[in-house]
């Protein structure tokens, strides 16, 4: 697969083809769910899971509206994943932004009519090169949206990766009220000490990612417990090792936050590599469409 394609309407453009009304609502007020999820082996990863958390979101935007709309985007996957097999059996990922169709120029809309399209592209190049985090600026509240329902509108957490590339760093890490843990730009994080593996409770304001529901579905079947709580800055600190999940890179290790580095990361006692192996094995049981 050579380049970005966009599947609108029943159709499949370029990526640069002018395609989204200029009343957008996403556009003009960052009003969008979505979605986003690889193909794993020529087939979708999650699929259901990733449906049935945007079907959540739209309940919870759109309460009025019917859901029809999750039916067509079942059909759109399919032609995708149809007009993948010209691009040399790589596997890709997609983005699914849902919105309201817009046809004026008006802050309150009262039209419940979704639309979507489907933004299919290139998988970036996923190493398990360990990543180097350092804690945002910016303080997570837990607001209105609940952990379920995926926003399309990243900006304060562009600006913060932004700040922290220019440090030297991959990624950052976002604290709640009393550095309470929280999670990374597009990432759940995750961390062990000794035999057992920890991560944040789902607030509002940290979003209930797939990937981390999966591994921690996964970790149970191997009988490893993760505990979840109200974690701070100082547990994470004095962990033995730390990883980040998200739908496309699945898992990254992490090998640095601020000051500290996690040397165990690199060590015979490192649980890294069988925690990646067994999400690999446990992803080939569920790939749909």
């Amino acid at each position: 697969m050579s380049e970005v394609v966009v599947y609108f309407k029943k159709k499949i453009y370029t990526g640069r083809d002018p395609l989204i009304n200029g009343l957008n609502r996403g556009f003009l007020y960052g009003e969008t769910l979505f979605t986003t999820m690889r193909t794993f082996k020529g087939r979708y990863l999650f699929l259901n899971e990733h449906l049935k958390r945007l079907e959540k979101g739209i309940q919870f935007m759109y309460p009025e509206n019917d859901l029809t709309v999750i039916a067509q985007i079942k059909v759109a996957l399919a032609d995708c994943l149809q007009a993948s097999k010209n691009w040399q059996g790589l596997d890709f990922r997609v983005r699914i932004p849902v919105y309201l169709e817009n046809s004026e120029f008006a802050f309150a809309q009262e039209n419940n009519e979704l639309g979507f399209f489907i933004i299919a592209g290139p998988l970036p190049a996923i190493t398990q090169n360990a990543l180097k985090l350092c804690i945002a600026k910016k303080i997570k509240t837990s607001g209105l949206i609940p952990p379920y329902v995926k926003l399309g509108n990243y900006t304060e957490e562009i600006i913060e990766l932004r700040e922290a590339k220019k440090r030297g760093f991959d990624d950052v890490l976002f604290l709640m009220e009393n550095e309470r843990l929280a999670e990374c730009s597009t990432s759940n994080i995750f961390y062990r000490v000794a035999d057992k593996i920890y991560t944040p409770e789902i607030v509002n304001g940290v979003l209930a990612g797939i990937t981390r529901k999966k591994l921690i579905e996964c970790l149970a079947e191997k009988s490893l417990q993760v505990c979840l709580g109200a974690w701070d800055f100082n547990d994470i600190i004095n962990a033995d090792e730390v990883w980040v999940t998200n739908s496309v890179s699945g898992i990254r290790p992490v090998k640095q936050l601020e000051y500290k580095k996690y040397s165990m990361l690199y060590a015979d006692k490192s649980w890294t590599k069988k925690i990646v192996d067994y999400y690999k094995d446990f992803c080939d049981k569920d790939v749909q469409l």
